[in-house]
């Protein structure tokens, strides 16, 4: 074995190709130090890059000045010993960080977690579950994702989930059975299963009621509610977007404020009991009422056509459009106005206000 008596330890380190660090004015061994800074799985491959990273840094520091001098056209004179800049080599105290950064940049990988039924989870990410069976009850504080996939919450029969706000995504599944509450969708949504129960306080999002029965306390944004299969969907207050009640199924929705529909389809039965602002819309077979309409920017209202049938208790203000195939009422009119088009027909039993204007049939039944 050839033998180096006139070189010092570092000198020695780097001619026999063994890694090493300055620790407290000494140069040791990389492998001796690293331990398990990112988990027994990633030790051999975290030393592996930390040796090349430390390697190199050390390595632009001692060829730094020959550099320097080639690039300003002078000769490089031969050195007696290793030639040096003024930095001082990579020392160890910085190798935590710089493996976090390795961690992350180059073996992190998204650790899917499935957490169990009675779990109070803190938060919730991509790839992450949660699935409560009967007589567990599950929580999220916080769940979150994109539209790449989020958190996942899945209720079966006599089980409760709750999830406290939805962050841009995320997923909850409700099973015949079983009761989801979301207090707070900004993003994500709720599917209600056939003998399931969903509630969704504040919602920015999606509820799909498939059979089941779901409620929306407030709807904001770009937000709705679609109700199939013999679903029964509730809405206290829907400021936009819509509710879609289709195929027999059942729809309510306590206020309109804002821009917004309720869109009634298929033999499906829709109720607002006061609107005051956007259209309900009733189509193909489907039945629409409107307690009050008390539309404050006078358009708006009610549209009938392809045999539906529509009615407007108490017309304020607004108008109710009845279109071919569509039958129309107003009970009790004392403001807005009743279109009748061509193959619409339409009808007011009391005309106190208001005015009515036909193109097709219409039948006006008392007039005070």
């Amino acid at each position: 074995m050839r033998k180096h008596k006139n070189l010092n330890k570092q000198e020695l380190m780097i001619r026999q190709d063994i890694p090493c660090v300055h620790l407290g004015g000494k140069f040791v061994s990389l492998k001796s130090r690293v331990k398990s800074l990112l988990g027994e799985k990633r030790k051999k491959r975290a030393e592996k890059v930390l040796a090349t990273v430390v390697m190199g840094m050390n390595l632009v520091n001692v060829t730094a000045p020959v550099a320097a001098l080639a690039a300003a056209g002078k000769t490089v004179p031969a050195p007696v010993q290793p030639l040096r800049s003024d930095a001082a080599p990579l020392d160890y105290a910085v190798l935590p960080q710089l493996a976090d950064v390795v961690d992350r940049a180059i073996f992190a990988r998204a650790e899917a977690t499935d957490y169990s039924g009675n779990a109070s989870v803190a938060t919730m990410v991509k790839g992450d579950t949660q699935t409560i069976t009967s007589g567990q009850n599950g929580i999220v504080s916080v769940m979150s994702g994109d539209v790449n996939g989020a958190g996942l919450q899945t209720i079966s029969s006599g089980g409760t989930g709750t999830v406290s706000k939805m962050d841009g995504g995320g997923t909850q599944f409700v099973s015949s059975g079983g009761i989801g509450t979301v207090i707070d969708m900004n993003g994500g949504y709720q599917t209600v299963y056939e003998g399931g129960t969903g509630k969704v306080e504040t919602m920015d999002g999606l509820q799909y009621i498939s059979g089941g029965v779901g409620s929306v306390g407030t709807m904001n944004g770009p937000a709705g509610q679609f109700i199939y299969s013999g679903g029964t969907g509730m809405i206290n207050e829907l400021n936009s977007y819509q509710q879609y009640v289709n195929e027999g199924c059942t729809g309510i929705i306590n206020i309109m404020n804002t821009t917004g529909t309720q869109w009634i389809s298929a033999n499906a039965v829709g109720t607002v009991v006061t609107l005051k602002s956007g259209t309900q819309l009733v189509d193909d077979g489907g039945t629409g009422t409107i307690i009050t309409l008390d539309n404050h920017d006078g358009a708006g209202g009610q549209i009938v056509y392809s045999n539906a049938i529509g009615t407007i208790v108490t017309m304020l203000d607004g108008e109710q459009y009845v279109f071919k195939g569509g039958s129309a009422t107003v009970v009790d009119m004392s403001g807005g106005t009743q279109i009748v088009r061509v193959s619409g027909n339409g009808m007011i039993e009391t005309l106190n206000g208001g005015e009515q204007n036909i193109m097709g049939e219409a039948q006006v039944w008392s007039v005070q």
